[in-house]
Formats: structure tokens, C-alpha cells, sequence
């Protein structure tokens, strides 16, 4: 047994999960005790080993290996199933004319050493995934007995285990790592999202913050409006009271003035006439008040007879 063989069975043999999926007759494609989905969900194949969870479309979905090796072409080498790397392209591969897949340069010419030169491929070059698109990329070899490093079972289960020799134990990890980089890239595109929409609430609530000083501002000042107006009002109303008020008693003023003048008037018309009265004797006629003698009074009496 291989390396690569040997790990992935002991992993699978530590780990429950795996255990389960492996052993479960004919594939029931139901979740498990924890809720995990036993189904692809791409391809709907419900007896598979592994199920990634890797982010595509925006959406995040559970993938079998062989559906994340048939959608990811462009993420590694067709023929050695190497992952590329991240950001460093390589300017010596050859490219499918069909998935644009990327395969290693001495992958498709077989050769092992820079000098001499390989022979260029022939053009147009098509990978092998898509010349035999018919054949599943993993082909587990059936396990017998205990040489695939699995505990001695009943046959039942045996018919439904199967060995992972070195070549589905690379095209495993190879999806592993491509799940792993997509769910590296989909955290990233979160963070950024995130990040832009924190900028954005940041920005409105500066936004929101300005309008409302803008609009305190503008009630203040209103208030202060109506108040000055409703002051001037009652300043107003106030001088219509008071000369209102003046005139009022500059008419009484006038009036008593008038009765004061008319009431001097008729006590000196009393008086006037009180004097004449004492003035006259019992004929009836003026007393002398000054010196004049009794011949000029009866001159004045005989010219008037006259």
C-alpha cells in the first residue's frame, strides 16, 4: 500500500463521518445525525466519500470531489492533478482548448528535465479530462478483506467499502484544497462586502446626523421667528391699548373742561345778577355807586322822557 493510501484509510478509520458515509448500504442520500447532507449538490450522486463545501455562483454548496475537479478545470493540472497557485501564473503551460484548463508544460510532454528542450504539444491541444469526458475522474479500487487497512466487517458491508489507492488519494486532496481556496476567496469577497457596507453606514449616518442638526437648526430658528412676531403683535396691541386709553382720558379731560367752564360761567352770571339786585332800590330802579349827583340822574330821566 502507498503513502497517500495509507494516511487517507486512517483518517477515514478515525473519523466517523467518513465511516458512516462509507458504510451506509446502497447510499440512502439522507442527511445524517447532525444534519450534514449526504447528496451532491451538483450531480445529485448520493455514494460519495467526501462532499466539499465550496462557494460558487455566490452561494455556498456541498460538492462531491469528482464535481469540484469537473467545475475547478481551471484550478489544476489535468494530468498530475497539482493545484496551481493563487496569483502566479505559469507562462509554460498549455492551456485545453475546451475547459482552458492549465496542464504542466512536462506533464503533457512527458519530460523530466528542462534541457534539452521538450517537443512543443501538438496544436490544438485538448487535456484529458475532456478527450474521455465519459470516464468518472475517480475510480476507487473495491476493498477486500483487511488489506485496504479497514477492520474485518460483514460481507454486506465489505460489498459497500472501497480503497482509495494513490491516484484518488491526489485527486482528493486536490479537490480538498480547491474547496479550501474557494471558501479562502469567498471569505475575502465577504470581508470586502462587509467592510463596504460598514463605509456605507458610516456614510449615511453622517448623512442622517447632518440632516437632523440642518433641520434642528431651521426649527430653531422658526420658533425664534414666531416668537419675535408674537412679540411685536403684543407690543402692538399694547400701543393701541395705551393710546386708545390716553384718548380716552384726554375726552374725559375735555369734557370735565367744558363742564368747569360752564359752571364758572353760570356762577358769574349769578353773581352779576345778585349784585344788579343789590344795586336796585325799592323803586325798581339802579343805586349811585359812584359820585354822581341827583341833578344829573334827573337830567338823564327828563331827556328820556323826551
Amino acid at each position: 500500500m502507498s503513502t497517500w493510501g495509507w494516511l487517507v484509510n486512517f483518517f477515514w478509520k478515525l473519523s466517523p463521518y467518513c465511516r458512516n458515509m462509507i458504510e451506509t448500504p446502497g447510499g440512502t442520500g439522507t442527511s445524517d445525525s447532525d444534519g450534514v447532507p449526504e447528496v451532491c449538490g451538483d450531480c445529485g450522486a448520493e455514494e460519495r466519500l467526501f462532499l466539499h463545501l465550496v462557494s460558487r455562483g455566490g452561494s455556498l454548496r456541498r460538492l462531491c470531489t469528482e464535481c469540484v475537479l469537473r467545475l475547478f478545470r481551471q484550478c489544476f493540472c489535468p494530468i498530475c492533478f497539482e493545484v496551481h497557485t493563487p496569483g502566479r501564473a505559469d507562462v509554460s503551460a498549455i492551456r485545453c482548448v475546451k475547459c482552458r484548463s492549465s496542464s504542466h508544460n512536462h506533464c503533457v510532454t512527458e519530460g523530466k528535465t528542462c534541457p534539452p528542450p521538450p517537443p512543443p504539444p501538438p496544436e490544438p491541444y485538448v487535456c484529458p479530462l475532456c478527450v474521455v469526458s465519459d470516464v468518472p475522474i475517480i475510480k476507487p479500487e473495491p476493498a477486500e478483506g483487511t488489506d485496504a487497512g479497514i477492520d474485518e466487517a460483514s460481507d454486506s458491508k465489505k460489498e459497500n467499502r472501497m480503497f482509495v489507492n494513490e491516484d484518488a488519494a491526489k485527486k482528493f486532496i486536490a479537490a480538498g484544497k480547491i474547496a479550501s481556496m474557494s471558501m479562502d476567496r469567498a471569505a475575502a469577497a465577504a470581508k470586502i462586502k462587509a467592510e463596504k457596507t460598514a463605509m456605507v453606514a458610516a456614510y449615511k449616518r453622517n448623512i442622517a446626523t447632518r440632516a437632523l442638526s440642518f433641520l434642528d437648526d431651521i426649527v430653531k430658528k422658526e420658533n425664534l421667528r414666531m416668537n419675535e412676531s408674537s412679540d411685536g403683535r403684543d407690543d402692538t396691541n399694547q400701543r393701541n391699548v395705551n393710546e386708545s386709553s390716553c384718548m380716552g382720558l384726554e375726552n374725559e379731560i375735555s369734557e370735565s373742561v367744558g363742564r368747569s367752564d360752564d359752571s364758572h360761567l353760570l356762577s358769574e352770571s349769578s353773581v352779576d345778577l345778585d349784585e344788579i339786585n343789590e344795586t336796585r332800590d325799592e323803586s325798581g330802579l339802579p343805586v349811585e355807586e359812584s359820585g354822581g349827583t341827583s341833578d344829573d340822574a334827573a337830567v338823564e330821566l327828563d331827556l328820556n322822557e323826551d
